[in-house]
């Protein structure tokens, strides 16, 4: 979300009608347009994550294929920026300044990855995550002010952290559950959340933690999928799966996320990712 009116989706590929699947709506979600019709690709591909820098600059990764994508138009026409050889899927990416862009993704040979460009997307480097195994993989990447990077994934992954753009990496936060989600305001309060319905809050870069539990009430072996803070560290909102990840609901803070309520929400599905107006860095 960019403003109030100015949001983009991205999905799974439509191969119905055989297109890419980029949502865009500029007038709050009263109407909307596919924009992945522009993409001129030998197939439709499936969009794990998009970060968008303002209106007119946005950037997307595929999960089902090695590239990076582009608008600098508002999305009047996506084009792809990086197309890995070595890379087998992204996952999620991350920018603070709209020039130092950072990717997650799977290799080709089954190690985790991270990728960078400084420059927006024209140049890229590949930098291999040696603090995370083979079998891991890696599900949220997060910049803060620094830059300090933070990278979650499955299989005791945990949170991982780079002080140095990405060349290396140490465990920041062990966790014996899968973490799909990041979230960060600055580098003074940082969040992250998985499987099992368990949340992680910090003040001190995960070097201690309190564990919350968003859903018990509702999904107590659930998942959570998504979260999402505003730039005072206080109000915010998580999505709470069920054990199935079939149905889900939302819940919101305004203490920094150690209490939670549920959200009357009029519908019952599965909700992968929200996203707070003002809510980045």
């Amino acid at each position: 979300a960019v403003d109030d009116q100015i949001c983009w989706i991205g999905g799974e590929a439509d191969t119905l009608h055989g297109t890419t699947v980029i949502l865009f709506t500029k007038d709050g979600g009263a109407t909307w347009s596919n924009q992945g019709s522009s993409l001129r690709t030998s197939r439709p591909v499936s969009i794990a994550a998009i970060v968008a820098q303002n209106k007119d600059t946005a950037w997307a990764v595929t999960s089902d294929t090695c590239m990076v994508l582009k608008t600098i138009n508002g999305g009047g026409s996506w084009s792809v920026c990086r197309e890995s050889s070595s890379v087998a899927a992204y996952s999620a990416l991350t920018t603070l300044d709209g020039r130092s862009l950072w990717c997650c993704g799977k290799s080709a040979d089954g190690n985790v990855v991270v990728e960078y460009s400084p420059d927006g997307g024209t140049t890229w480097s590949e930098m291999p995550v040696n603090a995370a195994s083979s079998s891991q993989t890696p599900t949220d990447i997060y910049a803060v002010p620094g830059p300090v990077l933070y990278l979650s994934g499955t299989g005791s992954m945990g949170v991982l952290r780079s002080n140095d753009k990405g060349s290396t990496w140490v465990q920041a936060l062990a966790a014996d559950v899968d973490i799909r989600a990041l979230e960060a305001c600055f580098d003074y309060c940082l969040w992250a959340a998985g499987e099992e319905g368990v949340m992680y809050l910090s003040r001190d870069s995960f070097s201690t933690r309190e564990e919350i539990h968003p859903g018990d009430d509702v999904y107590s072996s659930g998942a959570i999928s998504s979260i999402s803070m505003l730039r005072d560290a206080a109000r915010g909102a998580c999505s709470v799966l069920s054990y199935s990840g079939e149905i889900g609901t939302i819940y919101y803070t305004v203490d920094e996320g150690r209490t939670w309520s549920r959200s009357s929400v009029p519908f019952d599905f599965s909700i992968e990712s929200i996203d707070f107006v003002g809510g980045n860095n």
